[in-house]
């Protein structure tokens, strides 16, 4: 069961960072290559990149697109000074989340690190989860798509 926890909450995030671009105002639509790593308490994993095309639409609606570790989190008090974005997170749910996001962006590379706490059992201590994602662009879209 844990395990299944640990990989919808990688997944989720895994997806929410692939579009950490739109958090970050400088960055240019573009095909982008984002890698996310996830630290699940002395236990890293990290799936291979992914590649997305972003629209200067999707950049543009940041409230939407923070890296999140899943679609019910919510983001808290977002703070955008100069090329860093950094914002809270709380997750509820069977295994409740907060914690705190910060992604620094530029107009071709974004990079950033979530650090939440992770509520495991009852009567258990929380568990810390810590994500680290880059993303580069590496091109235009393909506008065959």
């Amino acid at each position: 069961m844990m395990m299944r926890a640990k990989s919808v909450v990688f997944l989720a995030l895994l997806l929410s960072a692939v579009q950490a671009a739109a958090a970050a105002s400088p960055l240019r639509p573009g095909l982008w290559e984002v890698v996310v790593q996830a630290d699940l308490g002395g236990a890293a994993s990290a799936p291979p990149p992914s590649r997305m095309c972003l629209s200067q639409k999707e950049i543009d609606d940041s409230s939407k697109t923070l890296p999140k570790p899943s679609a019910s989190c919510t983001i808290v008090t977002p703070k955008t000074t100069d090329d860093k974005t950094s914002y809270d997170i709380v997750c509820p749910g069977p295994s409740p989340m907060r914690g705190r996001g910060d992604l620094r962006s530029s107009p071709n590379s974004y990079d950033g690190t979530i650090l939440m706490t992770m509520k495991s059992a009852p009567n258990q201590p929380d568990r810390p989860v810590k994500f680290t994602f880059a993303g580069r662009r590496i091109g235009d879209c393909d506008k065959a798509k």
